[in-house]
C-alpha cells in the first residue's frame, strides 16, 4: 500500500479531496479511493494522472509514508496555515537547522 499512502500524503498536503484529484486526474473518486486504501492497483497511466494532478513527478507515489508520518505532516500544515510568508521562512529556516543537527548527533 506504498502508493496509496502515498497518493493519499500528497493529496493532503495539496489540500484536496479524493473528488477533487479525481477530477483533475480524469478519474473517478471510488478508484482513487481504492488505490488509497490498497484495494486496487494502479496502472502507469493512472499513476501519471495522479502524479500530474498533484503536480510532482511520478516517482514521489513509490516513497512511504506510513499512517502516523501522514498524520503528523497534515497536523504541520495545518499549524502553519495561518502563517504570514516571514514566519513559514522562519519557521522552515529553523527546521532545516534542527533537522542536519538531529542528524548530526545520530537523532534521527
Amino acid at each position: 500500500m506504498v502508493i496509496g499512502s502515498s497518493i493519499r500524503y500528497y493529496r493532503r498536503r495539496c489540500n484536496m479531496t479524493q473528488e477533487q484529484l479525481a477530477e483533475a486526474s480524469n478519474l473517478t473518486a471510488n478508484f482513487i479511493s481504492l488505490i488509497e486504501n490498497g484495494r486496487k492497483p494502479a496502472g502507469h497511466k493512472s499513476l501519471a494522472r495522479i502524479a500530474k494532478a498533484l503536480d510532482i513527478p511520478i516517482s514521489f507515489l513509490s516513497r512511504h509514508y506510513d499512517d502516523e508520518t501522514v498524520k503528523q505532516s497534515i497536523d504541520i500544515i495545518e499549524d502553519l496555515a495561518d502563517c504570514s510568508e516571514r514566519e513559514l521562512f522562519i519557521i522552515h529556516s529553523t527546521i532545516k537547522g534542527l533537522k542536519n543537527s538531529l542528524r548530526i548527533v545520530n537523532f534521527s
